[in-house]
C-alpha cells in the first residue's frame, strides 16, 4: 500500500480593505469535468449554500464570509469515489493579464483520510482559504504560490476562473487538463522512495561498505528541501526512505534494514491510468 501525506495548499484571506471595497466584483467563470460526472457549482447556487450552512449551523464566521464568493461546490455524480483532485483559482485583469492565485491539491488515495475523499454521489465545498468535505470544515494554512500580495488583487480582477484541473478516481482513472501537474505530484512520492532504496541496494550489491552507505543515507535524510519539493515531493520521499532505513538499521541491524529496503524497492507504482484530455 502506497502512503502519501495529505497535501493541501492555500493562500491568505482577503484583507479587510478589500472586503470593504466598492469596486465591481469579478465575473466568476467555472470549468469542471461534467463528462466524468464532476461538476463545480458557484457560491450563488442554492446547493452551495445548503452544503456550507449544514456545517456552520447558523454560525457567522468572518473567515468564511471573507472569501465565500470565490467558493464552489464540487459534486461527484459518478459511481466511483473521488480520492484526489486539484482546484485552481486564476484571475484575469482588465488588461488581459492572467495570474494564478491558488492551486489547491487534495488527496486521500494512500492515507485513507475520510476528510478528503468525496464519495460517489457526494460533494465538497472549496474556497481559497477553506474546504468542507464529509461534514468537516477546515482552513488551509500553507501558501500556494507564495505571493500573498497577489491575493489582495483577486477581488480586483475582471474575471476569476475556478477550475477542476485534475481528478483521480478510486478505480485509478486520472482525468482533467492537469495544467497544475498533479499527476507528477501523485507519482513523485512512491517514485522517490523506490529510487532511494533501489540505489541503496545496487551500491550494496557492488560491494560498497555499510559505513559508506550509512553515511550516504544519513546525508539524504539530513538534506534540506526547497519550496518546490512540496509540490513535487520525490525529494521529500527520498528523505523519508532514508530515515526509515536508518531507523530500522539502528533498531534491528543491517540485515533487517536491507530486507526492508528490498521490500520498498519491490513495491509497485500506484495503479493510475491517465485518460487523455480532449476538452477545451
Amino acid at each position: 500500500m502506497m502512503i502519501f501525506s495529505a497535501a493541501f495548499l492555500t493562500t491568505l484571506l482577503i484583507t479587510s480593505s478589500v472586503q470593504g471595497s466598492t469596486a465591481p466584483k469579478p465575473q466568476i467563470i467555472i470549468k469542471d469535468l461534467p463528462e466524468y460526472g464532476l461538476n463545480l457549482l458557484p457560491s450563488t447556487d442554492a446547493r452551495f449554500l445548503v452544503a456550507l450552512n449544514a456545517v456552520l449551523k447558523g454560525i457567522v464566521d468572518p473567515a468564511v464570509e471573507a472569501d465565500r464568493s470565490f467558493g464552489v461546490l464540487l459534486e461527484n455524480q459518478s459511481d466511483v469515489d473521488l480520492v484526489a483532485y486539484t482546484v485552481r483559482w486564476t484571475g484575469t485583469d482588465s488588461a488581459g493579464t492572467t495570474f494564478e492565485f491558488i492551486r489547491a491539491f487534495y488527496h486521500s488515495q494512500w492515507i485513507d483520510d475520510p476528510n478528503f475523499r468525496i464519495h460517489a454521489g457526494g460533494s465538497g465545498v472549496f474556497a481559497p482559504s477553506l474546504y468542507v468535505t464529509n461534514s468537516h470544515l477546515d482552513f488551509r494554512t500553507h501558501a500556494s504560490p507564495p505571493h500573498p500580495q497577489r491575493w489582495e488583487r483577486m477581488a480586483e480582477m475582471a474575471t476569476v476562473e475556478i477550475s477542476l484541473d485534475a481528478a483521480l478516481f478510486k478505480d485509478g482513472r486520472f482525468v482533467g487538463p492537469d495544467e497544475s501537474r498533479t499527476y507528477e505530484q501523485l507519482m513523485a512520492g512512491p517514485l522517490g522512495r523506490k529510487a532511494t532504496m533501489e540505489e541503496l541496494l545496487a551500491r550494496h550489491l557492488k560491494g560498497e561498505s555499510d559505513t559508506a552507505l550509512l553515511d550516504w543515507m544519513q546525508s539524504v535524510a539530513d538534506a534540506r528541501y526547497t519550496f518546490g519539493d512540496l509540490f513535487f515531493p520525490s525529494q521529500l520521499n527520498k528523505q523519508d526512505a532514508a530515515r526509515l532505513f536508518l531507523t530500522k538499521h539502528k533498531s534491528a541491524g543491517a540485515e533487517s534494514a536491507f530486507a526492508l529496503a528490498a521490500q520498498v524497492a519491490a513495491l509497485p507504482m500506484p495503479n493510475v491510468t491517465r485518460v487523455p484530455y480532449t476538452g477545451k
